[in-house]
């Protein structure tokens, strides 16, 4: 080999190091022009969902009950209500669904349910406080379709506008209200959490209305309203001397197949997980969750009682793609009493509620833009 034409060692880094400069510099180009692309995208959906809400929470938007109760620091019973797979967005079209579920079905059923949580046992109203519990799936999402509902900034807004409603309309019956909140599947934020979030699933688009809705209430001038939006993918609370575990049901906790199913022997088990883990606050003798569509109340081993919610949306496209035609709707409520974690209890049946209008002068329908 002639020695002119030989590649020296110190020739072949000198190009590859200027090889990878080059590479760098135009893979910068790209993730530059990426990184535009994507902030772009998310100031123009931030701007829309801005001028949504003032829209929407203009002045004078919702005028509350004339009521008003003195707040309470200690209250001998706690009046708790489930609020779970509202599936608020989710749009129903008759023509491919059992029941058409839009606007005016999903505020009267949400009407519904506020109305007995505040006519629930009122002789012992001035005694009790209420514990909304926020079990996720609030928001119909995008989970089974990019074209699933209504777009993400009106479910975003309508959801806001309605959890507003019930939460200020309920403080002014109760002395005392507490909102725990925890999201559910739908409510995820996709393009983070493709599939089942297990990692910081507190990083989701209900998390996010938790917050609104947080902000919206503690600004109103409300004084006798708590929130506890945790980042455990479940919530533990003191009902006196009961302890409750509370989660969706994608996770954590797994009460069985939407619409199918509850597995009692698997669930006993479960429970016995969590009542013996360190850590976590308990044993607990209350569990509830919602994502299943079927409310029960199972009496479990060791004196635990698990509640699983219904919803608020009838059958969707996916529910008649697995099988399940019909379901029925509503949300439970109960007491807690010293010595009796779940007293008297109520299964909410909201079927039938979208034909009185007389529940659109507790939760307003969502007028959109």
């Amino acid at each position: 080999m002639n020695k002119t034409n030989k590649v020296t060692e110190k020739e072949v880094h000198e190009y590859l190091n200027t090889k990878s400069k080059q590479l760098k510099q135009s893979n910068q180009r790209y993730v530059d022009k990426k990184l535009v692309k994507t902030t772009t995208a998310n100031l123009i959906a931030i701007s829309q969902l801005q001028e949504v809400l003032n829209k929407v929470f203009c002045k004078d938007w919702y005028k509350l009950p004339k009521k008003s109760v003195k707040p309470k620091l200690y209250c001998a019973r706690a009046t708790n209500i489930l609020l779970s797979d509202l599936h608020v967005g989710a749009h129903l079209d008759p023509q491919e669904c059992p029941v058409e579920y839009k606007t005016i079905q999903e505020s009267r059923r949400l009407g519904k349910v506020v109305s007995q949580v505040t006519n629930y046992k009122q002789q012992y109203r001035n005694e009790s406080k209420l514990i909304i519990h926020l079990l996720g799936d609030v928001i119909q999402g995008q989970l089974h379709d990019l074209r699933d509902g209504d777009v993400y900034t009106y479910q975003y807004a309508a959801t806001v506008y309605y959890l507003v409603q019930t939460i200020l309309y309920c403080c002014q019956e109760y002395p005392q209200v507490e909102v725990y909140c925890t999201p559910g599947n739908h409510g995820r934020n996709v393009a983070r959490h493709q599939h089942k979030a297990v990692f910081q699933k507190w990083d989701s688009i209900e998390t996010m209305i938790y917050i609104a809705v947080k902000t919206a209430i503690l600004n109103s001038g409300v004084t006798n309203c708590k929130f506890f939006i945790p980042k455990t993918p479940y919530y533990t609370v003191t009902i006196f001397d009961n302890k409750g575990f509370f989660t969706h049901g994608d996770t954590a906790l797994f009460p069985g197949h939407p619409g199918h199913s509850i597995n009692v022997n698997r669930l006993s088990q479960q429970v016995c997980k969590w009542n013996t883990a360190r850590n976590i606050g308990g044993p607990f003798n209350i569990f509830g969750c919602g994502h299943i569509h079927v409310g029960s109340v199972i009496n479990l081993p060791d004196g635990v009682t698990l509640i699983t919610n219904g919803a608020l949306v009838p059958p969707d496209p996916y529910s008649l793609s697995i099988g399940s035609p019909d379901n029925t709707c509503g949300q439970y409520i109960w007491e807690s009493v010293e010595g009796h974690g779940v007293g008297d209890q109520r299964f909410i049946i909201v079927d039938g509620a979208e034909k009185d209008s007389k529940y659109n002068d507790i939760i307003k329908p969502f007028k959109g833009i």
